[in-house]
């Protein structure tokens, strides 16, 4: 269904049993009920990606980010009506105005590739948000722990006891998420004439 999001469910009917009137109505097979519930996306829902990472100062696309853009363009391929921003980020070394040109070029890159694969520019875009946005984890992730913000007072202290934990945060910093920003009223299919 357009504008919603696309779920494999594994189920099974190990250990279930039937009620004897279900028995005799239907033999020995055994059935399971589930409820089926619709996830509609919404404006602004950060799709569940991993996120794309960046070599300190570079807006390259690795294999590893190639994979990812890849299942991106599946989900854009099968939800022709969803709109999408490619939202770039830094982490806090260098100046403010030079992270900013650094993840514009950042999401870009990633945008690049999407298009390449086919789908619409009009239903894309690149948005770089320089070191203003901090990731923060949603779960423990790398010696951190959820709802850890990896802000560059928090890296800089660290850094003087761990310089290795403290570069793992800056590495969460530079990435890049993929973001629902609104929806084609009435999508248009690839080959499709309008």
């Amino acid at each position: 269904k357009d504008a919603y999001q696309t779920t494999d469910l594994v189920t099974s009917t190990v250990g279930l049993t039937r009620t004897p009137q279900e028995a005799e109505l239907l033999g020995n097979i055994v059935t399971k009920k589930d409820t089926l519930i619709l996830d509609p996306f919404v404006k602004d829902m950060v799709l569940e990606f991993p996120p794309i990472y960046y070599e300190y100062n570079k807006w390259d696309i690795t294999k590893a980010s190639e994979v990812i853009l890849d299942d991106m363009v599946k989900t854009l391929n099968e939800h022709p009506s969803i709109l999408v921003e490619l939202g770039s980020h830094t982490d806090a070394r260098g100046t403010q105005r030079y992270n900013d040109t650094l993840s514009q070029r950042r999401a870009e890159s990633a945008v690049e590739y999407i298009l390449s694969k086919g789908i619409d520019p009009s239903r894309i875009t690149a948005k770089g948000y320089g070191e203003r946005v901090p990731k923060t984890l949603e779960k423990d992730t790398l010696g951190f722990q959820a709802g850890t913000q990896l802000t560059h007072t928090l890296l800089e202290k660290i850094e003087k006891t761990d310089n290795e934990k403290a570069e793992l945060g800056y590495q969460l910093n530079r990435r890049t998420e993929f973001k629902i920003v609104g929806f084609i009223e009435k999508p248009v299919t690839p080959g499709q004439s309008i």
